[in-house]
C-alpha cells in the first residue's frame, strides 16, 4: 500500500509543479534543495550537505522558498548615544552601493 501512495502522491507533486529541480525547499524538518523528484521519492540535499530521499507519501506540507519573494530582517545594533538618522543614512548609502551586486534584491529596504 505504501509503494502506491508513494506513486500516486508522487504523481500530483508533478503533475502540480509543486517543486522542481533546483528549488529550495523545507519538507518536514528538511531543509534544502531540490535534486530530483520522481513517482516514489524526492530527494533534497539538505544544508549540512546530506542527500535526503523522502518517500512521497510522507510528504504532507511543501515550503517552497523559490517561487516568492521573501523578506529579510536585519537587526542593527547601534549604541544609544549614536544618532540615528545617522545610521539610516549609511545604510542607505550602503544599500545603494551593494544592490546592484545582488541582482536577486529586488525593492528598497524597509528601516523600523
Amino acid at each position: 500500500q505504501g509503494f502506491v501512495t508513494d506513486i500516486v502522491s508522487g504523481f500530483f507533486i508533478l503533475l502540480e509543479r509543486q517543486i522542481e529541480v533546483g528549488e529550495y525547499v523545507q519538507i518536514g524538518t528538511i531543509k534544502g534543495t531540490v535534486t530530483a523528484v520522481g513517482l516514489r521519492t524526492t530527494q533534497v540535499v539538505g544544508d549540512d550537505g546530506t542527500l535526503n530521499f523522502i518517500p512521497n507519501r510522507t510528504i504532507t506540507t511543501i515550503a517552497n522558498m523559490s517561487r516568492n519573494n521573501m523578506t529579510a530582517m536585519i537587526q542593527v545594533g547601534i549604541f544609544p548615544q549614536t544618532p540615528v538618522d545617522q545610521v539610516i543614512k549609511i545604510i542607505r548609502k550602503v544599500n545603494q552601493r551593494e544592490v546592484p551586486n545582488y541582482p536577486d534584491i529586488i525593492g528598497d529596504p524597509k528601516i523600523i
